[in-house]
């Protein structure tokens, strides 16, 4: 869902009788819409708090575990070998988007995951295993914020029913003064769709000793 739409749905959810019409993944329809709600004094204010409350959403949907599940190779600039076998793996090295590790498995083998255990919040350590094989670390990911800047056409760093669920995030924030009942409604609609949504499809896998990694 586009950050512009997620804008205008909220304006809609506060103001109902607002004479607002735009066409779905349509760029210019969403752009002329925005440019409108912005040259409106009744919603310049709303359409411009609406970024502050977007990343406020995004917070929470990321402490809700409910951002993206991702996964990368574990590659050897990442990795240091330690005594006893083991091997450090420096997550920054392997990507900038790490929120939380949920497994290391197999590459290519998703039913085997690799035991590991989290030295930090930015290091695990795993086994050392036979040369010429993989590792993949899967994780949750962290959710690009927006800004002031950010395109109204920029899709957003979440699932399509999960953005879908802002409108509402929003309407509590920024409507709370001049409706609170109707701006508690809303908070609570948010919550009762965000638990609605099945978790993505988790990796079934059997926890093995020793599986692949790659030769350091």
């Amino acid at each position: 869902m586009k950050i512009g739409e997620i804008k205008i749905e909220a304006i809609m959810l506060m103001f109902p009788s607002a004479q607002i019409s735009y066409s779905l993944d349509d760029d210019e329809s969403i752009l002329n819409s925005i440019y409108q709600l912005k040259s409106d004094g009744n919603f310049r204010e709303y359409i411009s708090a609406c970024v502050g409350s977007i990343n406020r959403a995004l917070s929470f949907i990321e402490a809700s575990g409910k951002s993206k599940t991702k996964s990368v190779k574990i590659t050897p600039n990442a990795c240091e070998v330690l005594a006893s076998n083991k091997v450090r793996v420096h997550i920054s090295r392997l990507s900038d988007d790490v929120l939380s590790v949920e497994g290391v498995i197999a590459h290519g083998r998703e039913n085997e995951k690799i035991e590991h255990f989290m030295e930090s919040d930015s290091t695990l350590i795993i086994d050392k295993l036979p040369k010429n094989s993989e590792c993949v670390l899967v994780y949750k990911s962290k959710i690009k914020r927006i800004s002031q800047l950010t395109a109204d056409t920029d899709e957003l760093d979440v699932r399509e029913e999960i953005a879908s669920a802002i409108p509402y995030f929003i309407k509590s924030e920024l409507f709370e003064g001049e409706d609170s009942e109707g701006a508690k409604i809303a908070r609570e609609k948010f919550y009762e769709l965000l638990n609605l949504l099945p978790e993505p499809k988790a990796i079934e896998y059997k926890t093995v000793q020793s599986t692949l990694c790659m030769d350091i």
